[in-house]
């Protein structure tokens, strides 16, 4: 599991809010909601370049090993995150990051049962504390397998959606949603994720009939 909602803190220039119609660094081209913009893989290197995850306040109990994976990966620009301008200078903002992920390999409702039944406690050990899972769920998109789970931190009062869209037998394509604010916000969260995960999936649709 890898989750990335530690990495809050954003530097953009006047050029960063392009038109809703963005374009992913993996090929598919999405038409978000009013206010959401894209943070370029490139933007992402520049600004955690010269950060540790101590300077970022990584909580002591947060699992390091999995934390110390993920900041590699943001500061090597391997993350793209999709913003929301209307809760940029919150606490917490709402945004999306994509990244590409380990494929997705069950074959049956049983072994997806099973990964739900043990998704608690791989998140307890990941945060260091108990959490709410709300939904454990695999659904399609576009003839496309989604495996979508959805959870409350509660020291945060986050609430976090993560979904992996399978692409192969080699990778997944992995988006993850966060929102510590009100109804609207969390709202706002799901639809623009959705919004992504139905483009990526119509995406490599288009690209298997070619």
């Amino acid at each position: 599991m890898r989750y990335l909602l530690f990495f809050l803190t954003v530097l953009f220039s006047q050029n960063l809010f392009a038109k809703n119609s963005l374009t992913s660094q993996f090929g598919f081209t999405s038409t978000l909601p009013d206010g959401w913009f894209l943070l370029t893989p490139e933007s992402v290197e520049k600004t955690f370049s010269g950060e540790t995850q101590k300077s970022l306040g990584i909580p002591e109990h947060v699992d390091k090993s999995t934390m110390s994976g993920i900041f590699e990966k943001i500061k090597g620009g391997n993350i793209e995150f999709y913003y929301d301008k209307n809760y940029l200078h919150n606490q917490y903002q709402n945004h999306v990051s994509a990244q590409l992920g380990e494929p997705i390999v069950f074959t049956s409702m049983d072994e997806i049962k099973k990964e739900c039944d043990e998704i608690p406690a791989q998140l307890k050990k990941l945060y260091g504390e108990p959490v709410n899972l709300l939904a454990c769920t695999a659904v399609p998109s576009n003839n496309r397998l989604v495996f979508s789970i959805a959870y409350d931190l509660d020291s945060m009062n986050l609430t976090i959606i993560h979904e992996k869209v399978q692409v192969n037998n080699k990778y997944s394509i992995e988006f993850v949603g966060g929102s510590a604010n009100d109804m609207a916000g969390l709202k706002r969260v799901r639809a623009a994720q959705q919004i992504l995960v139905d483009s990526v999936t119509k995406f490599l649709q288009e690209q298997q009939a070619k």
